[in-house]
Order: C-alpha cells, then structure tokens, then sequence
C-alpha cells in the first residue's frame, strides 16, 4: 500500500510534514512545517492528514504576513460554520489550526506585523474558533468517560468470573494455577 507522501513517521507516530514554499518559508523560519497527528494508527492518521490539509495548502501558497492573515480569517469563517458535533478527525484538526494561529501570530509579531491592523476580524474570529472548539471538545470528552467506565465494568465482571476479584458473602476461590498442590 501507498504511503501518503505528507505522512511522515517518526519513533511509531505519524506526523503531517509539508514543505514550505519559500516564501513562506521565510515568514515562518523553517522549510518545513510539521505536527504531530497524536496516533500510531495509518488509517487514523491518513484521516487526520485529510482534514488538516486543506488549511496547509492555503497557507502554504501566500506571498506576505498580510495574504496569509486574509487566508486564515476565510479559513477561520469556513470552521466557524461547522456544525456540531464534530468527528474527532474534524476537531483534532481544527486545534492543530488553532496551535498553528498562535505560532503564525507571535511571529508575525515578532516581525512588527499586525494581524489586527491588516485584518481587523482576526482577534473575534479567533477568539469564537477558540470558544467553538471547547464547546465541541464536551460530547468527545463524555464518550471518552462512558467508554472507559464502561471498559472498568468489563474489566470488574472478567475478574469476578475468573474469581481474582473476591465479591463480598461469595467464597472467594484461587485460581487452579495458584492452588497448592494435594498434600495427600
């Protein structure tokens, strides 16, 4: 099977590794930009790869701080209008965009560039993508709970039947690899 060419893998987790263009390059301080995907999974990970795609290719084709600002605020109103919930793949990439506005802004700050003066909008629009983002993190974070709960429930009744887990007025027995043998 074909690898994604921007997949990369690194001590068994994937990351999305693109090459900058040279402008772009240079607005950033570094050829490459690379994050984490957070799996070891390959089909996780190509899902992941698809969904953060779209705003790495518009970022990647800017000429200045100012075209790359426009792209983020049209990309930011594109999120804006997801709607909830999300899928886990969506969100996962909608927080590496968030991670990557912040970075994007302390740089162009670092270079005496304001996003805000250049394109006024930015600061809501962010602060509402931010704000869209917790809410859609809540259901994910309740199916996370419900699922390790009910992986413990599982987990108690396995123990239970093997007898390793004692239940209180049943005669907890030993397991016949622990028993000691028939002194007879």
């Amino acid at each position: 099977m074909a690898r994604v060419s921007y997949l990369a893998r690194r001590e068994g987790r994937y990351y999305l590794q693109v090459r900058c263009s040279h402008v772009v390059a240079g607005l950033l301080n570094q050829p490459l930009f690379r994050t984490s995907l957070r799996t070891a999974d390959y089909r996780q990970a190509r899902r992941r790869v698809a969904e953060c795609l779209g705003w790495v290719y518009g970022m990647n084709d800017s000429i200045d701080f100012a075209a790359l600002f426009a792209k983020n605020v049209r990309q930011l109103q594109t999120y804006l209008s997801d709607p909830l919930p999300l899928s886990d793949d969506r969100l996962f990439a909608r927080h590496s965009y968030e991670e990557m506005l912040k970075n994007l802004n302390r740089r162009a700050q670092a270079r005496d560039f304001d996003p805000n003066a250049s394109e006024p909008q930015f600061r809501g629009l962010i602060e509402a993508f931010v704000e869209q983002n917790l809410k859609a993190e809540t259901p994910s974070r309740q199916r996370e709970k419900m699922a390790a709960y009910e992986q413990g429930r599982t987990d108690i009744k396995i123990g239970i039947e093997f007898g390793i887990i004692p239940v209180p007025g049943r005669v907890a027995q030993m397991p016949d690899t622990i028993r000691p043998a028939n002194r007879s």
